[in-house]
């Protein structure tokens, strides 16, 4: 019974922690090859409370999902460090 309850417990845990998460987009340049979309994914990953990062098939955005605290200027300064350029997609 202790183990049932123990299992509930973190599947709730994780549905939470899970709301708490944002998708952003990024609008990207720079990207020539699949080399940059890795390296550009490595780094946005490295971000403390990325969850999970898609690139689309002309490296152009940057989809990111991560914990509502972390700012977009963190992601921005993440692909710069990497050698690329990025705003938040829709942003003026």
């Amino acid at each position: 019974m202790r183990a049932v309850v123990t299992f509930i417990v973190l599947v709730l845990w994780g549905t939470i922690a899970l709301a708490a998460d944002v998708q952003r987009t990024l609008s990207l340049s720079g990207l020539t090859c699949v080399a940059c979309s890795a390296a550009v994914t490595k780094a946005l990953k490295q971000v403390r409370g990325v969850g999970a990062v898609s690139i689309n098939d002309d490296r152009t955005q940057a989809t990111v999902v991560a914990e509502e605290s972390v700012p977009s200027a963190a992601l921005i300064e993440a692909v710069e460090k990497a050698g690329y350029k990025a705003t938040v997609a829709g942003a003026k």
